[in-house]
C-alpha cells in the first residue's frame, strides 16, 4: 500500500479556510495568463451560384429508339370530356370488333386517320355551325336595339 503524503496544519497563525482554498485552488489554475483573444475574422458569406451557368447547356433530345418505336410519336391534345369519352368508347368498340388483336394505339390511330380523311366534310359542318351561331347573334343584337 502506498503511503499518503502528510500535510501539516496551515502555516501561520492567521491561516484560514480561505487561505487553504487559495492554495488548493491554485493547483487547477493556469500558471501563465492567456493573452487576450484576437478579434475573430469577419464572417465570409458564401457566394451564391450564378442563376445562369457560364456556358449554355445544350439539351439534346434522346434518340427515338430509347423511348419511342421507329415511326411513332407522342402527342398531347386537349379536347372536351365528352369528345374524349366518345373517342375512348370508339377505341373500345374497334378493339372488341377485332377480338382484341389490335392494340389501343393501333385502334386510336385508325380512328384518327379515318377522321382526318373526312377533314373537308368536318370543315363544312363546322362552318355551317359557325354561320348559324353568328346569324343568331346578329338577330339577337338587332332585337335589343
Amino acid at each position: 500500500m502506498t503511503t499518503r503524503k502528510k500535510l501539516g496544519p496551515p502555516k501561520g497563525a492567521g491561516a484560514t479556510a480561505d487561505a487553504a482554498l487559495a492554495v488548493l485552488g491554485s493547483r487547477f489554475s493556469d500558471p501563465e495568463p492567456t493573452p487576450p483573444a484576437a478579434a475573430p475574422p469577419p464572417a465570409v458569406r458564401p457566394t451564391p451560384a450564378p442563376a445562369v451557368s457560364p456556358r449554355p447547356v445544350e439539351r439534346r433530345r434522346k434518340p427515338a429508339t430509347n423511348r419511342e418505336p421507329e415511326g411513332m410519336t407522342r402527342q398531347t391534345y386537349y379536347l372536351s370530356a365528352a369528345a374524349a369519352a366518345d373517342l375512348e368508347d370508339a377505341v373500345r368498340r374497334v378493339r372488341a370488333a377485332t377480338g382484341g388483336l389490335v392494340t389501343k394505339h393501333q385502334a386510336l390511330g385508325a380512328l384518327i386517320a379515318a377522321g382526318a380523311a373526312q377533314a373537308d366534310e368536318v370543315a363544312r359542318r363546322l362552318r355551317a355551325e359557325l354561320a348559324t351561331h353568328l346569324t343568331n347573334d346578329a338577330d339577337v343584337s338587332h332585337t335589343r336595339v
